[in-house]
């Protein structure tokens, strides 16, 4: 799978989990976690462009998403991934 189709899936998962989090449905979070994890961990086989696609997604319009992206890619980009996050502590809710 290319890294950019990677990135994608990692957000729609992380939309997912928001989703199953707001109406309490661990179960399904938890799967969706595991599976994100999963391609978490082919972002990273891939190499230094897959996890430029990873990061990429700091800049998502979900917060969720952004936040999600930025903590996975902590390792690889401390400063700027510290950035996104004290910013979107800032965030309302």
């Amino acid at each position: 799978m290319k890294y950019d189709e990677l990135a994608a899936q990692f957000a729609e998962l992380s939309r997912r989990i928001q989703e199953a989090q707001a109406t309490y449905d661990w179960e399904t979070g938890n799967q969706l976690h595991a599976t994100r994890y999963e391609v978490f961990k082919q972002i990273i086989e891939q190499g230094e462009e897959a996890r430029e696609a990873l990061f990429s997604l700091t800049r998502h319009e979900n917060p969720h998403v952004a936040g999600d992206a930025a903590f996975f890619s902590l390792k690889y980009k401390p400063e700027e991934c510290c950035q996104v996050l004290e910013g979107l502590s800032k965030l309302p809710g």
